[in-house]
């Protein structure tokens, strides 16, 4: 199964790290990673073998190269071009939370990929991890639930990072709520508080 990365920053590592681990065990096919920053394409390949392609653009990556899926772990404010883009390609998409800053963006993503016949699956992690399933199996869904989550974001991102990424809640708790709608089997909250601190107050 060949697949491209898009991004090599932070989160780009992170899943890059699982991909190389999948590689080495036969079960996909890295063939490039699409990175717009030189600094962060020189660092990468550092860690890549040499039969991986480290581009600048979607457009450095030809037809013949038979991609079938994408891993998108840009900035926020890129991913419905980034979505847009591989979607035309036909190829499979995984994207990083969010999808978008607005529910319009978000459902024109979805709506382009049913046109354009891929998949586009958001990264909601936690469903797949084996102690979150467990916790979600414990809870009674017929009775009264309360849910109380505390979450932390660290090493904190720089600061050009922030500006893109949107606002702490839509992006950094994001995981948070959404474990809390699968705790509650998909019900709609009557209120939720949300309390954040911030450590350094004077980076926002």
């Amino acid at each position: 199964y060949q697949r491209r990365v898009r991004g090599a920053g932070r989160i780009g590592r992170s899943h890059l790290t699982h991909l190389l681990r999948l590689q080495e065990e036969g079960e996909l096919d890295l063939k490039y990673i699409v990175e717009p920053f030189a600094p962060a394409r020189e660092s990468v390949k550092e860690v890549v073998p040499s039969s991986v392609q480290i581009v600048a653009s979607f457009e450095d990556v030809p037809d013949s190269a038979n991609i079938q899926g994408v891993f998108i772990c840009s900035p926020t404010d890129c991913h419905k071009a980034n979505i847009f883009t591989a979607a035309k390609r036909k190829w499979q998409i995984f994207c990083e939370k969010p999808i978008g800053f607005t529910r319009e963006e978000i459902k024109e993503c979805f709506d382009e990929t049913v046109k354009q016949g891929v998949m586009l699956q958001a990264g909601w992690n936690r469903r797949y991890d084996p102690e979150s399933v467990r916790l979600v199996k414990l809870f009674e869904h017929d009775k009264p639930l309360t849910v109380s989550l505390i979450a932390r974001d660290y090493p904190v991102p720089p600061d050009d990072a922030l500006i893109r990424l949107g606002h702490l809640i839509d992006d950094f708790c994001i995981h948070d709520i959404n474990m809390a709608l699968w705790l509650m089997d998909g019900q709609v909250p009557e209120y939720v508080l949300s309390l954040i601190h911030i450590s350094e107050p004077t980076r926002l």
